[in-house]
């Protein structure tokens, strides 16, 4: 199975890959009419932006065509872009005003600019943010079903109280608000914090050395890291920056998880050494040795490619697996709560039917 939009079978980039080339913009263009900034929106415009750009229209031009077919807002944030680079900025300075666009695409398509592959950095990153608004509608699909079960369980377990009496109708609401505010709460403190995780350093790499050691989340998280570093280096490598430079600037991207591997082996580059030897029993060994092959053979860009794609392919059915199993967690969850709910009630009604002994 191909990685990004060469696996994509449907959907607005899986459509546009099947299409002759004229088509292909038109379909792609579609994902401009989502939401501003989120990764489907990112994922159109930049596979919009490859498309353009490898069949020779220039990069205003390509900017405006976006322009023309996007909503309003998102044609304003295309046309500001293109007044920016004529004004003297380069591409990725004009993208950085926007505060739509992440440091890791910045870092991509600096390195494209550089090395005169625009395009192949345009079609990386809508692979990339493809791949992640694919996992991330996957997961919430998943928690659609559990989340219904849990609101069910709870209207529906107060009822016997209710009918008999036990409870009035404030009571019956109250009880109802009280069991699913728990779960409220727990979602709300989660979303704050990965907001507060994202902006501190820090509590992001303890986080992430942390994800890496739990069972099924840990692999699919560490193929994301090492998809990463693969992209950006490869890109960075391309640009004729020396391999240690490479490696340190690609380091910022990958991730808490493989940073120190990658550090090592830009250590034992300014030693001398080849820098798959820094990497040796810190990556998974199938990386380290695609690395020594292509290293020794001087097709390290070639090899480093085949890495990426090779570890988007399994964090990508390691996440799928993820999410198919993430909902059976909640049912256990949810139906040892309703067990329990099942026998408060159970006793409670045993409780008003017990008779007295004199």
């Amino acid at each position: 199975m191909a990685v990004g939009l060469h696996w994509v079978g449907s959907g607005l980039l899986g459509q546009a890959m099947t299409q002759p080339t004229g088509e292909r913009w038109n379909l792609a263009l579609e994902g401009l009419s989502v939401t501003m900034g989120s990764a489907r929106w990112i994922a159109g415009l930049y596979f919009n932006l490859s498309t353009l750009l490898a069949s020779g229209v220039p990069l205003l031009r390509a900017l405006s065509i976006a322009a023309q077919n996007a909503d309003r807002r998102a044609s304003r944030l295309l046309i500001q872009i293109s007044e920016d680079i004529r004004r003297g900025l380069d591409l990725p300075a004009a993208l950085g005003r926007c505060k739509v666009f992440g440091r890791f695409d910045l870092a991509l398509i600096s390195a494209g600019e550089q090395t005169g592959r625009l395009d192949e950095s345009f079609k990386m990153l809508a692979e990339w943010h493809y791949l992640r608004n694919r996992l991330n509608r996957t997961a919430v699909a998943a928690l659609i079903y559990p989340a219904v079960i849990l609101h069910l369980a709870a209207l529906v377990f107060y009822l016997p109280a209710l009918v008999l009496g036990q409870i009035g109708v404030f009571g019956y609401i109250r009880n109802v608000v009280v069991f699913l505010g728990q779960f409220y709460l727990i979602g709300i403190v989660a979303l704050i914090g990965i907001r507060f995780i994202r902006r501190s350093r820090l509590f992001a790499d303890v986080l992430g050395m942390m994800l890496v050691r739990i069972p099924l989340v840990g692999r699919p998280f560490l193929n994301l890291a090492i998809c990463r570093f693969a992209r950006s280096f490869e890109m960075m490598y391309k640009a004729a920056m020396p391999i240690d430079h490479a490696l340190n600037e690609a380091a910022r991207f990958a991730g808490p998880p493989i940073r120190a591997a990658i550090r090592a082996a830009s250590t034992a580059v300014a030693a001398g050494q080849p820098a798959y030897s820094g990497l040796l029993g810190r990556l998974p060994a199938e990386y380290v040795e695609m690395w020594q092959v292509g290293e020794e053979c001087g097709q390290l860009d070639k090899a480093v490619e085949k890495i990426g794609q090779l570890a988007s392919e399994r964090a990508q059915y390691g996440l799928e697996q993820l999410a198919r199993w993430l909902p059976r967690l909640v049912y256990v969850v949810v139906m040892g709560m309703v067990v329990a709910m099942i026998f408060r009630v159970a006793s409670q009604i045993g409780a008003g039917y017990q008779i007295p002994l004199d």
